[in-house]
């Protein structure tokens, strides 16, 4: 049988990898914020993992993203970034002690999600935009594009959160 915690990733990664490929990746909102949900799906991988480990699949998710979307390498480069700094942000800020901590949103609550995902989602966003943009020029619109489209996958990757947290506990 399929444990909870088995089948609730299987579940990020359908809903936050899969169905953006499709979906997701041609919905623009204000032709200022673009999703990128998948990054949920690497945040959310248990904490016990290990950094090798979750660095390798991020590497993987992200160079599926760039296979599907014609990105050479900007998807895989910004999400290995990203998994290489999970741990070091989760050890700052969250208690570590547990090497099954859940990142649930019921466990961790509205204003701890925010507070452990934004900041990562955010550095994915930037890293991704620069590359696609060559550089820093056009600042403002650059940072508008981060910002918002770090804002929108948030909202994506919550939505997910909450429809797979126990009912009882929402």
């Amino acid at each position: 049988m399929i444990s909870g915690a088995f089948r609730r990733y299987l579940v990020y990664f359908f809903f936050l990898v899969i169905v953006q490929l499709p979906l997701l990746h041609n919905w623009v909102l204000f032709d200022r914020a673009f999703a990128f949900p998948y990054i949920g799906f690497l945040l959310l991988m248990p904490v016990g993992m290990g950094r090798g480990w979750h660095m390798t699949l991020g590497f993987l998710v992200g160079l599926l993203m760039d296979i599907l979307s014609d990105t050479p390498g900007m998807h895989a480069s910004a999400s290995v970034l990203v998994c290489y700094l999970r741990s070091l942000w989760f050890g700052f800020s969250l208690d570590m002690g547990d090497a099954d901590l859940d990142l649930t949103l019921t466990h961790l609550g509205w204003v701890k999600f925010a507070l452990v995902f934004l900041p990562l989602i955010f550095v994915h966003h930037t890293v991704l935009f620069i590359l696609e943009n060559d550089g820093l020029e056009r600042f403002w619109a650059l940072f508008g594009r981060v910002f918002w489209s770090t804002l929108y996958s948030y909202v994506i990757i919550l939505l997910v959160a909450f429809a797979t947290a126990p009912k009882k506990k929402r």
